[in-house]
């Protein structure tokens, strides 16, 4: 079941470059019996694994863009301890609540992303190499583009902490709406964003807040890695729309089923 579970997470973070941890912490919930921060625990800790080798998969390809990405990332660092930490103080209801909006709020805007994708073209793709070496990565003329990144960062790595999500959710639409590239660049840089904030929220929740069982570390992470194989090669054949309203629809489903059996 643990396995499972890991195969799973990397199949959504395979196909969307988000989303993994949405499910990861409500099945290790259901499925597991895990306290609620020990399931966020061990949900950064796979998704961080996972999302390494999703970057390894699309280094082939160019699709990572580095310097938006370390801009994000070293935000994301910095407060995804904190996260954690107040997180590890928060009741565990209040946590599970909280989480419970920020994930249907992603299904949400997901729902709305795929109608929109089926009014008009795909994301606008840009050249990889010319965006890295861009010194002021401009937004519609303005060279505010870092402060932007840099904030968005800190956001992203606080509910990372927080909620024992890897911000994907976040990432991907704000780095196709602050940088312009193309929709695989965008999953391919989020990735790498993930797996370094993740870590980060990670490594504090093993130092300060609780262990983590090794051996479910290891088999949600194996069953991580396939999945995310698996969900890389399905994505180059696979339309999106329809993918992101079937996924926006399990969320909330899932989000329902875990607040019923565990908050109400």
């Amino acid at each position: 079941m643990i396995i499972t579970v890991g195969v799973f997470i990397g199949l959504i973070l395979g196909l969307t470059g988000a989303g993994g941890s949405i499910f990861a912490v409500p099945l290790f919930i259901l499925l597991l019996g895990l306290p609620v921060n020990d399931a966020m625990g061990v949900s950064l800790g796979a998704v961080s694994i996972t999302a390494v080798v999703g970057v390894l998969l699309r280094l082939r390809e160019n699709e990572v863009c580095w310097k938006p990405g370390a801009i994000l990332a070293t935000g994301g660092v910095i407060t995804a301890p904190v996260g954690r930490w107040l997180g590890s103080l928060t009741d565990e209801n209040v946590l599970l609540t909280g989480f419970s909006l920020l994930a249907v709020g992603l299904a949400l805007r997901m729902w709305k992303q795929a109608v929109d994708n089926q009014e008009i073209n795909h994301y606008r793709s840009v050249n990889t190499q010319a965006l890295n070496a861009e010194s002021t990565m401009p937004v519609n003329g303005e060279p505010c583009t870092r402060a932007y990144l840099v904030g968005s960062g800190l956001a992203c790595g606080f509910l990372s902490g927080l909620f024992g999500v890897g911000g994907g959710f976040i990432i991907v639409p704000l780095l196709t709406l602050y940088t312009r590239m193309g929709i695989k660049q965008a999953v391919g840089t989020s990735l790498f964003v993930i797996a370094l904030v993740s870590a980060a929220g990670f490594g504090y929740h093993l130092w300060n807040v609780s262990g983590v069982s090794t051996d479910m570390l290891f088999r949600t992470s194996f069953g991580s890695v396939l999945g995310i194989l698996l969900g890389t090669l399905i994505a180059k054949q696979l339309a999106g729309p329809r993918l992101q309203k079937l996924f926006a629809c399990s969320v909330i489903a899932i989000m329902a089923v875990t607040v019923y059996r565990t908050v109400l």
